[in-house]
């Protein structure tokens, strides 16, 4: 979560999240020619299966999940189809899913082919990031979410304006 919130990417301190963490990040998106300022909330909740129901509470609300997956470690990967299973029963239909292949180590176990397969199977956004790549697309990491998010929501109210 430090490396996708934070402004300084030599936080290298990558310890488990024990419950929940919380932090905030304001940004710019232009949809259509129209510039949205849009404050994120990010929670970072613990995969150890003691926390579920706890993570199971903060993801009701959601409207757009960054699922990490570590490419150097084939059980990370099987457990994107628990998680996923998890998010698809405890959020909303339209919730906007965005997995996340990163690689912080060598080893690579788990090929992009796989996660890509992985996601269009799910119907949902794809990319990789490791040490060297993160400063330059985290950013477009939050924008690509944060647009469809935006866009999803304009639609809604669209839709919404003309049944009125």
């Amino acid at each position: 979560m430090f490396k996708i919130t934070q402004l300084d990417f030599k936080y290298k301190e990558d310890k488990p999240t024990v419950g929940v963490d919380f932090m905030l990040k304001t940004i710019q998106v232009v949809h259509q020619d129209k510039e949205y300022n849009i404050k994120l909330q990010i929670w970072d909740t613990a995969g150890q299966e003691r926390f579920q129901a706890i993570t199971t509470a903060y993801l009701r609300e959601a409207t757009g999940i960054l699922l990490f997956c570590n490419v150097n470690d084939q059980s990370s990967f099987e457990k994107c189809n628990v998680y996923l299973k998890k998010i698809k029963d405890c959020c909303s239909e339209n919730v906007k899913v965005m997995l996340i292949g990163n690689s912080f180590s060598s080893g690579r176990v788990v090929q992009t082919d796989e996660l890509v397969q992985f996601a269009e199977q799910n119907n949902i956004m794809y990319t990789e990031i490791n040490e060297q790549n993160i400063t330059e697309k985290r950013d477009a990491i939050v924008q690509r979410l944060t647009q469809s998010i935006l866009q999803q929501s304009l639609e809604e109210a669209q839709q919404e304006k003309q049944v009125e």
